[in-house]
Parts: C-alpha cells; sequence; structure tokens
C-alpha cells in the first residue's frame, strides 16, 4: 500500500504543478486575447486543458 500512496501522492504533486504552469500561461494570455487570434484560441484551449486537469485533481482528492 505504501508505494499506492507514494505513487498516488506524486501525481496529485504534479498536476498541481501543472495547474499552476497553466494558469500562469492562462493569465498572460488573458492580456493578449484581444487583439490576437492566435492568444486566443490558445488561452481558450488551455481553459479546456485546465478544467480537465483540475478535475482530475479533484476527483483524486480524499474526502475530507
Amino acid at each position: 500500500m505504501e508505494t499506492t500512496d507514494r505513487t498516488t501522492d506524486t501525481r496529485r504533486a504534479q498536476l498541481q504543478r501543472q495547474l499552476m504552469d497553466l494558469e500562469t500561461t492562462i493569465q498572460s494570455l488573458k492580456l493578449k486575447k484581444d487583439t490576437d487570434d492566435e492568444a486566443r484560441a490558445e488561452y481558450f484551449r488551455l481553459r479546456g486543458v485546465w478544467a480537465r486537469k483540475k478535475a482530475l485533481l479533484d476527483r483524486s482528492a480524499p474526502w475530507q
């Protein structure tokens, strides 16, 4: 069981890091999305990626 717990903790930490990176990127694209079509497309694409990763992280969180 210890290995599984460690794997779960590692995966959760990795998802949290990815979410923080996505949030930073989304914030920078948010400033550009009104004037740049490529930034707008990437902004909305990454918001979807963020939502899926956030849901995965929330689902893997233990009940409190």
